[in-house]
């Protein structure tokens, strides 16, 4: 019962479930700027899982689906800018909201309510500032098509466990952690957990309370330092009340987690 796992930067997430099928997270690859591969060099992307659709959660969508003919899942509001904007048909996309679930052969995936941290951009150029060409040549259209991150209303985000053929669970956690969304991860039931880690004090109460072996906290990272510092300093807080794993995870390296294992490999 186990699961072979690569973090790619950002919320992107490239994992191999036992069935040999490959699930990959919110991808930002080939414009992110601390990826350490390219998304042609992926061992696959059968399924594409968006947690919401800013443009450093998707801009290599419609690339996976074109070469990997990856069944996407997304929330239902923004699904019809995503298809249009990607060239996408709508049997490739997948709809969803908090409380669906959804099932293949080898995959169920649990939808949960989650919801954005708040956002400090306002302009098109502070976000170009923080992203390297071609992605800030991009932008413009991006930003039409309302794939972008900037300050946002009536934006459907959403979390996900991912529960393997063999029943190994998994947590896709980013957004808030606010008190509201404490239900979410009580019932989740998690073997392992990948949380954005914003703020340690609180991304470490969820991680005890969900239960998890092993936590993998990721960042938005212009600076590796800094995802390495968050780390570090969860997995203080974490060890004062949970006996769970906290993994520093490190870009591009491949680990084996599963029920009692959490190595490299």
């Amino acid at each position: 019962m186990s699961i072979k796992v690569r973090w790619l930067g950002c919320a992107c997430f490239e994992v191999i479930l036992p069935s040999g099928k490959v699930l990959i997270t919110d991808p930002f690859i080939d414009y992110s700027p601390s990826s350490p591969i390219k998304a042609d060099q992926l061992t696959g992307a059968d399924y594409v899982s968006l947690t919401h659709t800013h443009f450093d959660h998707c801009t290599d969508v419609g690339f996976l689906v074109k070469k990997y003919h990856s069944k996407v899942i997304c929330p239902v509001s923004m699904a019809g800018r995503l298809i249009e904007f990607f060239n996408l048909d709508w049997t490739q996309v997948i709809r969803v909201r908090a409380g669906d679930r959804v099932v293949f052969d080898d995959l169920q995936v649990e939808v949960k309510r989650a919801e954005h941290i708040h956002l400090h951009y306002t302009r098109e150029e502070e976000l170009k500032a923080f992203y390297p060409s071609p992605l800030n040549e991009m932008m413009p259209a991006m930003i039409t098509a309302g794939l972008h991150q900037m300050p946002v209303r009536d934006m459907e985000m959403v979390n996900y466990v991912f529960q393997t053929g063999d029943n190994l669970r998994i947590l896709m956690y980013g957004g808030i952690t606010a008190d509201y969304l404490v239900h979410e991860i009580v019932q989740s039931h998690p073997n392992i957990a990948l949380f954005q880690s914003l703020d340690p004090a609180y991304v470490a109460e969820f991680a005890a309370l969900c239960g998890a072996e092993v936590i993998i906290p990721y960042h938005h990272d212009m600076k590796i330092e800094d995802t390495h510092r968050l780390s570090r300093s969860l997995a203080k807080l974490l060890a004062t009340m949970s006996k769970a794993k906290c993994l520093d995870i490190e870009h591009g390296k491949w680990y084996k987690l599963g029920m009692g294992v959490a190595n490299s490999i």
